[in-house]
């Protein structure tokens, strides 16, 4: 066996493998971005803090409503960042207005319902967002009209346990 035979082989291996290790790098990088209640903008040198918020989310194709633990004032500027539920988890980002608040309560919380509407948002990731409530009308409207398939509401629960 050539000696040059070998040397190209392992070169061959590197050259598939680095594309797996970016992905994956990637891939760690977004999950600390999310776990992370801070993180560090080198180009500032400064801290840049956000929230992540987790619980339900109402989406339509001009905006979105959550309720949140504190008031955010009307007409206040966001950027934000939505991860959908569904595989490989696209992170949709949007600059969103708050356009109007109300305070809601619950069994022993009281909250604030924020509703925002799309300032900017790109169309690819609109159209994204349509398909997925379209995709979740569909499957509730099915299983409440035939009582087929998998009820949503638990397999949503079962997804987050």
């Amino acid at each position: 066996m050539d000696p040059g035979d070998e040397g190209r082989r392992r070169e061959d291996k590197r050259d598939l493998l680095v594309p797996y290790l970016r992905e994956i790098d990637r891939k760690l990088s977004t999950i600390l971005n999310l776990l992370s209640p801070s993180s560090h903008d080198p180009q500032n040198d400064q801290e840049k803090t956000f929230t992540a918020y987790y619980g339900e989310v109402e989406i339509s194709g001009a905006g979105l409503s959550f309720v949140f633990q504190a008031p955010i004032p009307e007409g206040t500027l966001l950027h934000m960042k939505v991860m959908l539920p569904i595989f490989p988890y696209p992170a949709v980002r949007m600059l969103c207005e708050v356009v109007s608040i109300r305070q809601v309560s619950g069994d022993d919380s009281v909250g604030w319902k924020e509703a925002l509407k799309f300032l900017v948002i790109n169309d690819l990731d609109r159209d994204l967002l349509i398909s997925y409530v379209f995709d979740k009308e569909g499957r509730v409207r099915l299983f409440f009209k035939h009582g087929q398939g998998v009820d949503p509401i638990v397999a949503d629960l079962k997804r987050l346990l």
